[in-house]
């Protein structure tokens, strides 16, 4: 039985030659430098393709359209990403009373954030006129935030108005736009 005492076969106790930090064959400094060297040189080098997949374009359809239960009016904005010819597009309805035309446009990514731009165009008994509606995305989880805004607009709306764009397996609002018929089920 080995003699128990101080110093002797415990569990932290001090060990004759042991110094707390030192591993014997290594040279304190290095390895951690080399790796630092190393993740950077890996990380500066790495071809544009690596940073373009680390904001992959999610493709498919955002919905925050809804129907009014006491008026049965459609209100909200729907829209369809998808990438032709490798540049990022998007089909997309604003529903205000009801999902009239879908427009196809193209989207740009900007700081993180996805913008996009329509023109709807309006006849009143004044006559026409043109509407630009300015989208911009921010990623969300698997959905997306959408903020409105039009070109000379003091400010766009803040994100706490923001539509809560949420992944649909079918589209609802495009749906109606494309067919001009009754709503179906969202």
């Amino acid at each position: 039985m080995p003699r128990r005492g101080p110093g002797r076969n415990r569990p932290g106790a001090a060990r004759p030659g042991f110094r707390p930090g030192f591993r014997p064959g290594f040279r304190p400094g290095f390895r951690p430098v080399f790796g630092l060297v190393f993740c950077v040189t890996f990380f500066c080098s790495a071809p544009p393709c690596v940073a373009a997949q680390a904001t992959a374009f999610p493709e498919g359809i955002f919905s925050s359209v809804h129907e009014s239960r006491e008026t049965g009016d459609l209100g909200g904005l729907e829209l369809r990403l998808f990438r032709s010819d490798e540049r990022l597009m998007a089909e997309v309805v604003l529903c205000e009373g009801w999902c009239n035309v879908s427009h196809i446009v193209p989207v740009r990514l900007v700081d993180g954030r996805y913008r996009l731009r329509f023109v709807e165009h309006y006849e009143g008994s004044g006559g026409g006129d043109d509407l630009i509606t300015e989208v911009e995305l921010l990623p969300a989880g698997n959905a997306f935030r959408a903020r409105l805004s039009s070109p000379g607009q003091a400010e766009a709306s803040s994100w706490d108005d923001a539509f809560r764009l949420r992944p649909l397996k079918h589209p609802y609002g495009l749906a109606v736009a494309h067919r001009g018929g009754e709503p179906g089920t969202p």
